[in-house]
């Protein structure tokens, strides 16, 4: 599917479990339908229910400095930008200066093993320059970069997409474990703050 289909605009959603695939839920008609929420539906939702309400704080616009690169970085690579700023809310909560117990560095969380493909000369992901994690006019344009790369793998299924992100990109989805396919999730729930919104159907 042809990414610029997707858009950050206010729109109905469809439950993200419908568009995993090997998941057992198949939407059904009315599920396609925007309807009105409950208090108590949303009280008792799925741990699916973020995509109609938002649980996980009230930022709704990246810092500013970080502003300019994102909005660039979504142009170029014709990403939604509300994604990018969720992707990276949860890698590093927006520290630049982050490093998780298992060595990924900076603000997009690039492991080693990431940087050295993205570094590696006749790379098909990333050419420009030398990727530095802990720059992020260097790492957000590369991290748009990986992220496009891996959609076109995934025909661009973005909840597939970003459990590939997680994972690694040319990891078997029948080898994903159960923090690769709840990355998706949790990065999901962060962008809808943002703006970002799935589309009605793939």
């Amino acid at each position: 599917m042809d990414i610029r289909s997707y858009s950050e605009s206010t729109g109905s959603m469809i439950p993200l479990s419908s568009m995993i695939p090997g998941s057992s839920m198949i939407p059904s008609e009315s599920m396609l339908k925007p309807r009105e929420i409950t208090p108590q539906e949303q009280q008792q939702a799925s741990p699916l229910g973020f995509l109609l309400k938002d649980t996980t704080g009230s930022r709704s616009s990246a810092p500013a400095h970080l502003e300019p690169i994102i909005q660039q970085t979504a142009k170029r690579y014709n990403l939604p930008a509300g994604l990018l700023k969720g992707l990276i809310e949860q890698e590093s909560n927006w520290n630049p200066k982050a490093v998780s117990p298992t060595g990924a560095k900076g603000l997009v969380q690039f492991t080693s093993q990431t940087l050295d493909e993205l570094n590696r000369k006749g790379n098909p992901i990333w050419a420009p320059t030398k990727v530095n994690p802990w720059d992020p006019n260097s790492a957000i344009p590369a991290m748009g970069a990986y992220l496009s790369y891996i959609l076109k793998l995934n025909k661009g299924h973005i909840p597939s997409a970003l459990t590939g992100y997680n994972a690694g990109p040319y990891k078997r989805r029948k080898d994903y474990n159960r923090e690769n396919r709840e990355y998706a999730e949790k990065v999901l729930r962060r962008a809808v703050k943002y703006g970002f919104t799935l589309p009605e159907a793939m």
